[in-house]
């Protein structure tokens, strides 16, 4: 669970999960086919930053090219915060753009970065709130949170 919140938190487009479609799976009906940019970026199991970069660039790019501007708030945590447009959204083009050009790039990169992510950070303070010095993992944090009778939920509220 905290891996997908993990996820969520980095942007406002909603990504799928880590075990979304790998590119060399057929895609479903209907399906919004993977970008050759996405597929080569993905190829080798690795996201690199110039490859995590490049496909952002090219969602904020697709939607312009359909009217629309993201609204970027920066880089936060290794990790790009930006806004939709509700429009965009409503249209379509954001799913298009985004599923096309960045979805699995993104996922990829928020769980490789999750140990320095937003989730890890709020965890890390819960616990030292509660007197607890936090350790370096997500995987330590929650095994932290569990020993001291803590859940994500207390941590957030």
């Amino acid at each position: 669970m905290v891996v997908l919140l993990a996820v969520l938190t980095g942007c406002s487009a909603t990504p799928g999960g880590p075990s979304g479609p790998s590119p060399q799976q057929q895609p479903d009906e209907g399906a919004i086919a993977l970008s050759a940019e996405q597929e080569a970026a993905l190829a080798d199991g690795e996201v690199t930053h110039d490859e995590y970069e490049a496909g952002y660039r090219r969602y904020v790019d697709c939607l312009a090219a359909s009217g629309y501007t993201v609204l970027d708030n920066g880089v936060e945590y290794d990790i790009h915060q930006f806004g939709v447009p509700a429009e965009a959204v409503e249209s379509g083009d954001d799913d298009r753009c985004y599923s096309a050009e960045f979805k699995l790039i993104d996922v990829e990169w928020q769980i490789a970065h999750e140990d320095s992510s937003v989730t890890a950070r709020l965890i890390a303070d819960c616990l030292t709130a509660a007197g607890v010095a936090p350790k370096s993992t997500m995987a330590e944090l929650n095994a932290q949170l569990e020993e001291n009778g803590l859940t994500f939920e207390q941590c957030v509220q």
